[in-house]
């Protein structure tokens, strides 16, 4: 489990925690820009809206960007606990 807290002058601090290997923290700012930031998030919004109304066995472009802004953050945060 990954946790993101309340951010301090855009400083976070991270946590991750796992199973069998304990927990690991750290503090760091998001690899993101406020705009780069609000275009992932409307990304993820337009595919939850666009995930209710129909069933697609392939990722749209807007899940596809969803599922790539979900691994780059995965990998920012492992990169900054050192794991």
């Amino acid at each position: 489990m990954i946790e993101i807290g309340a951010s301090n002058n855009h400083i976070y601090p991270l946590a991750m925690r796992s199973l069998g290997t304990g927990e690991a923290r750290t503090i760091s700012a998001l690899p993101f820009t406020n705009a780069e930031l609000e275009n992932h998030l409307l990304k993820v919004e337009n595919a939850i809206l666009r995930s209710a109304s129909q069933r697609r066995t392939l990722l749209t472009a807007e899940e596809d960007a969803v599922h790539t802004s979900g691994l780059l953050l995965r990998l920012w945060v492992s990169k900054m606990l050192g794991s």
